[in-house]
């Protein structure tokens, strides 16, 4: 008897909702507009395990491109569940990766393109110091350290000297050139070279275009709102071009990476073509019909977002608490936490977020959660290792030592099919194997929960990984991440009396609290969310005087309010003088929020 493929009982799940049918039903290229709780990651996942029976035959298979890390890694949590993670036809990845892997690597040498063999990415201290003699090579008398973020700006707005940049000066575009020969000479690229170096090749030869074509007839984007110009551009020359079938998923409401280069409009644009079917998701299943009212409020602008029937009142909650960041977090512990914690029956510190503008309330929130005793997982600029798709990596590595062998969560496959995916260079059958052995090795001989951390990254670094960064130096980002893990180990760092079981819980865990910035927030869901810094001159910032700009802060607010499930608690300060001299008090957000709910 055959059973049927998985995502067919998935798909009947979609029938109940005609938006989500008809997505699961297009041909041709669509683009779903989805707000927050929609299930378009649902309706994404289980339309590509379709396409990938119905529609394309191995070797030909589904590029799956996203924003960051954690989108990726969501969108293989979900794949994962539909048994497809491990297919050798479906890529999902970044679109940085994604350049890299299927653009850059395979053909800038055939099309001569003049960069580095073998391709080695720039770190922090090689671009700052690139930066330096493209600055002095114009005679610009400027330290480096102090035009990073405004060049990091006209980089992601930079798309190759072929084409026209109306945004950039003559000026911005002689240092952004003077920076990449600085970078050559060094040997190197950067990551937005991926994403120009990408777009070059696919722009200069009809060839790339065709043979990118035969090896993925879809093209799938998730969070189209937040990929730029360039992979804008990109798209219309694959899918409008070489004949790539477009399924995108976006929504500009959630558009909060302007300062890396995301155009909301451009999405608009893409959904309004007259080749391209449209289809809204409006119905949010995720959140209680008060928050979905708030976010709303939140964008000051009409939309048709609404609940089930059946969905919960939920609660929202205002607070005014101290004048600083300091005194608000004092405050979220040792009340907000205890009573959010009672809320429902059998809630944990896991089930709650604490969600802040910047880093210095999420340092004011760690200080206070450590002094209060509650255990937490930090997810911004500065938890103690960044969370990289490596980092992610070995963290479920510790997950599996720690007892998930015992269950296969995660899958030892699925660690596997990772560790296989970063090799590229190991070609033969024999080598494969070999590596294949040497991590299910490492793994099988470290089934201890209790074992030091330090030692379990030593032998980890030792077998796998230091011979994986000699052979791939493109993984220059991930080999830093390490370090840095590794370094968080040392006697009086945070993790250097960790036992691997305690690291497998930074991958989260129900008794650690989730201590995350808005702008990282974007895509998780809780039960509850506690949303800190809602403060004047805070969000939106004191500096933001565009239009555009104080929108996009709107914007980032309704993110943070669709985040929470049942219920809400919005804090800002009651008024004072803050450490800088500025006069505090509720941002203009807030206000209008309470005075618009209260009514």
């Amino acid at each position: 008897m055959n059973r049927r493929p998985q995502y067919y009982i998935e798909a009947e799940t979609l029938r109940a909702n005609s938006a989500q049918w008809d997505a699961y039903n297009s041909y041709g290229h669509t683009v779903v507009l989805a707000g927050p709780g929609s299930g378009k990651t649902k309706v994404l996942v289980t339309k590509v395990a379709r396409m990938l029976h119905e529609d394309v035959h191995a070797p030909r298979g589904i590029a799956c491109v996203t924003f960051s890390n954690e989108c990726a890694r969501e969108l293989e949590r979900r794949f994962t569940a539909l048994g497809l993670t491990n297919q050798e036809n479906l890529f999902i990845g970044t679109v940085h990766t994604f350049c890299l892997q299927h653009i850059i690597i395979p053909y800038a040498r055939l099309a001569g393109l003049a960069i580095p063999t073998p391709i080695a990415v720039a770190k922090s201290n090689d671009r700052r110091a690139a930066l330096g003699e493209a600055l002095a090579s114009i005679g610009r008398k400027q330290n480096p350290e102090n035009f990073l973020d405004d060049f990091k700006s006209m980089r992601r707005l930079y798309l190759g000297p072929e084409r026209e940049n109306n945004r950039l000066s003559e000026d911005d575009i002689r240092i952004i050139q003077a920076y990449e020969e600085a970078l050559r000479r060094r040997g190197l690229i950067d990551f937005d070279d991926m994403i120009i170096l990408g777009l070059q090749l696919i722009d200069r030869h009809v060839w790339v275009r065709n043979l990118l074509f035969s090896r993925f007839p879809i093209l799938v984007i998730d969070e189209y709102q937040d990929l730029g110009v360039a992979l804008h551009l990109i798209v219309e020359r694959l899918c409008f071009e070489a004949g790539m079938r477009l399924f995108a998923v976006g929504d500009w409401d959630q558009s909060i990476y302007g300062f890396m280069g995301a155009q909301p409009d451009l999405l608009e644009q893409l959904s309004n073509r007259p080749d391209v079917k449209r289809i809204q998701l409006s119905l949010n299943y995720r959140c209680s019909t008060k928050i979905v009212e708030a976010s709303q409020v939140a964008l000051a602008e009409p939309r048709n977002y609404r609940t089930p029937e059946n969905a919960e009142e939920g609660v929202i909650h205002f607070y005014q608490l101290g004048s600083n960041a300091i005194e608000q977090a004092r405050g979220i512990c040792a009340q907000i936490i205890p009573e959010v914690l009672q809320y429902r029956l059998g809630r944990k510190l896991g089930d709650i977020a604490i969600l802040y503008p910047n880093v210095k309330y999420g340092d004011a929130m760690a200080q206070a959660a450590t002094a209060a005793g509650y255990a937490y997982t930090r997810l911004d600029p500065r938890s103690t290792y960044r969370k990289t798709r490596l980092t992610r990596w070995i963290e479920q590595c510790a997950i599996w030592c720690s007892g998930g062998w015992k269950i296969a969560q995660p899958r030892l496959n699925g660690l596997m099919y990772k560790w296989m995916g970063w090799n590229t260079r190991i070609n033969s059958h024999t080598q494969q194997v070999t590596l294949q052995r040497q991590l299910s090795t490492f793994l099988w001989n470290h089934r201890d929960p209790e074992e030091k951390l330090t030692d379990w990254l030593n032998d980890l670094i030792f077998r796998c990984l230091r011979p994986m960064f000699q052979r791939q130096p493109e993984l220059a980002e991930d080999r830093d991440a390490l370090v840095q893990l590794f370094n968080a180990c040392k006697p009086e760092k945070p993790f250097a009396n960790f036992t691997v079981g305690q690291f497998a819980s930074q991958y989260g865990a129900p008794d650690h609290l989730n201590l995350i910035t808005l702008h990282s927030a974007k895509g998780c869901e809780f039960d509850s969310v506690i949303m800190m810094g809602i403060d004047k001159g805070v969000l939106p910032n004191w500096r933001i005087k565009s239009v555009e700009g104080k929108q996009e802060a709107r914007r980032l607010f309704y993110v943070g309010i669709t985040r929470a499930k049942h219920d809400i608690h919005l804090i800002c300060c009651d008024g004072g003088t803050n450490q800088q001299g500025y006069q505090t008090g509720p941002s203009e957000l807030i206000i209008e929020l309470f005075e618009k709910l209260e009514k």
